[in-house]
């Protein structure tokens, strides 16, 4: 049964009788296009496999933001993190993970651990001006591939 009924082209809460407004700016196209695109990737993500690339790296907003930093490390990208920017751009650390990350920093370690293991971030050697022991990784070829035939 409908929790809404109209009267007058009007739309009202049955509940309380109190009128809904329609949204003025319901014929914004550019908005309209973007709700569209995002439910479809949304859809196309949840009815993949846990264990395909694009639905494991969505699990969480934490396992999106690692693919985002790997993905934009990748590309020489990475936006200024308050340190050096001439050293920091291909690669990330679990330290800068650690800084965007929600989560506890053990779950963001393995996170990241995993995705070492799965092949869809690769580690990279710790550059000579890294002076602590952290893992640096960037994104790998089957990362980049999966959301490169996204895009096409």
């Amino acid at each position: 049964m409908p929790d809404t009924f109209t009267l007058d082209e009007k739309i009202y809460r049955k509940r309380d009788d109190y009128p809904i407004k329609n949204w003025e700016g319901r014929e914004n196209t550019n908005y309209k296009k973007w709700a569209e695109n995002k439910l479809n990737c949304t859809l196309k993500i949840r009815s993949q496999h846990i264990n395909s690339i694009m639905s494991w790296w969505n699990q969480s907003l934490d396992h999106k933001v690692v693919m985002l930093l790997a993905l934009n490390a990748r590309f020489n990208q990475l936006p200024d993190f308050g340190i050096s920017k001439n050293h920091y751009t291909n690669f990330v650390t679990v330290k800068i993970v650690n800084h965007f990350c929600s989560c506890s920093k053990d779950t963001s370690l393995k996170i990241v651990k995993d995705g070492i293991d799965r092949k869809d971030l690769v580690q990279v050697k710790n550059p000579s001006y890294v002076n602590q022991k952290i893992i640096c990784f960037t994104a790998g070829f089957p990362l980049m591939q999966t959301f490169f035939d996204v895009l096409e």
